[in-house]
């Protein structure tokens, strides 16, 4: 199993941080490119795209690059939304990867003013195959999940079928039961169930419970 650690929160320019921020950090308004981690690592993990105007992002990595237990967008003062999905790619507190990209655009048409976006293995790995074994997870990504479920004001499950792996679907089981006792939501649900991931969201929905 990797060995990896998170470092402390390192703030950067124009820093400012919400009493609310689930790094427990007190400030007047919300993050602005606040970065804790490594970014770097030694594998390609997919395009990139700038933030929007006007979207603030944070993140968190792990020491050595290869976890990523937590990542927020922030354009508004409304409520926040937390996303759930199955694992993150290349997203930093800077730039948008595909699935930041879609999250935050149907974030803000459903009127939401900041999401997070989180996942049930918090390796980062555009490809699914290349996940290692016994090292989805790091030992923070649990304790992400259930500070930034208890901040939101709905959590929509999309972490897909999970490509049917038992552990992977255990995994996913003990991350929607640290999301505690909010209502959970979904796009779409797979033929088997699941919640489906963004991948396959349409072009405009409502969400839907998740029973």
């Amino acid at each position: 199993m990797l060995q990896c650690s998170l470092m402390k929160v390192n703030l950067g320019r124009s820093t400012a941080i919400c009493k609310d921020h689930p790094l427990g950090m007190v400030a007047k308004l919300w993050v602005i490119d606040l970065l804790s981690g490594t970014v770097e690592i030694d594998r390609a993990l997919g395009r990139n795209w700038e933030l929007k105007p006007g979207v603030r992002g944070s993140a968190v990595f792990s020491e050595c690059g290869n976890y990523r237990p937590y990542l927020s967008r922030r354009w508004d003062e409304g409520n926040m939304v937390m996303w759930l999905c199955m694992n993150p790619s290349s997203a930093t507190n800077l730039v948008d990867d595909a699935t930041s990209k879609k999250l935050t655009r149907h974030s803000r048409r459903l009127g939401y003013g900041g999401m997070f976006l989180l996942n049930v293995m918090d390796y980062r790995e555009t490809d699914p195959l290349q996940i290692p074994a016994d090292a989805e997870c790091s030992d923070r990504n649990l304790g992400y999940i259930i500070r930034c479920a208890a901040l939101s004001h709905t959590v929509v499950l999309a972490y897909g079928g999970l490509m049917g792996r038992r552990r992977w679907r255990n995994i996913a089981a003990a991350a929607v039961e640290a999301c505690g006792d909010i209502q959970l939501r979904c796009v779409l649900r797979n033929a088997n169930g699941s919640p489906r991931h963004p991948r396959g969201f349409p072009s405009q929905f409502q969400l839907q419970d998740f029973g």
